[in-house]
Order: structure tokens, then C-alpha cells, then sequence
């Protein structure tokens, strides 16, 4: 089995920290390791199975981090979002079954990384689900 697991935040600090209450938001470069990590488990015999979660009790993600996208040319934020959206095509098409552990709030971007999983187990009383950003 391949564990994909969110482990820094959008500056690359570890989420793990006060109240772990962490979004755990992602970036262009967790991205590209998300993506890296899916095309590896794909021609990895022997994973047969890849398990999404994120760290830590609050959060599965939050999505795209506000703050990156803020800081960025309007012509990577379209390269990003679609880059992501590659990724997340990649990750649902792979012929590997894919898990998406729900430990926390599952919003925005971190919800569609959830719907790419093929099964979507959350915990009791996980936490939110939704696409906020509807409304910005």
C-alpha cells in the first residue's frame, strides 16, 4: 500500500503544531509531490492500493493555500489550477484503488481531492464538507 499523506503546510513547515488545528493547504510544490507519488505508485507492482489523509485532527485540506494564490501572477494561479486539475484527473483515473481517509474537514480543493479517491471513509464526526468558495 502507498500512503499519500499531507505533511507540511504551504510554507513547508510540518502541520503538526499548536491546538493541531492546521489546514492543511497545499502549494504548486505539494502538488507536484502528490503528483510525482501517484505516477510512482502506478508503476509500483506492488502497491495496490493508495491512501490519501492529511495530518493532524482539524483538517483532511482546506484546499489551495489563500496565501500562495495571493502572492502569485494571474497566469500561474491558471497554471496551477490546472495542473491540479491533471493531478486529480491522474489520481482518479489510476488503475490503483485509491482511499481517501477523512480526518478532519474536507473544503474547497482538499474536497476534490476527495472526490478523485475511489472510496471516501471519514470519521465520526469529521467536520465540515463543502465548496466555500462559491462564494468569493
Amino acid at each position: 500500500m502507498a500512503v499519500i499523506e499531507l505533511t507540511s503546510d504551504s510554507a513547508g513547515a510540518p502541520l503538526e503544531g499548536p491546538n493541531d488545528r492546521s489546514p492543511n493547504t497545499y502549494t504548486h510544490g505539494m502538488m507536484r509531490d502528490i503528483d510525482e507519488a501517484i505516477v510512482r505508485a502506478r508503476f509500483d507492482d506492488s502497491v495496490t492500493c493508495i491512501v490519501l489523509t492529511g495530518n493532524g485532527a482539524s483538517f483532511f485540506s482546506a484546499g489551495a493555500s489563500i496565501q500562495m494564490l495571493n502572492s502569485v501572477s494571474p497566469g500561474f494561479k491558471y497554471n496551477f489550477c490546472l495542473h491540479a486539475n491533471e493531478t486529480l484527473s491522474r489520481l482518479e483515473q489510476t488503475a490503483k484503488l485509491v482511499i481517501c481517509a477523512i480526518n478532519g474537514h474536507a473544503v474547497g480543493g482538499g474536497l476534490e481531492i476527495a472526490m478523485a479517491a475511489d472510496i471516501r471513509i471519514a470519521r465520526k464526526n469529521a467536520g465540515k464538507v463543502g465548496l466555500p468558495e462559491i462564494n468569493l
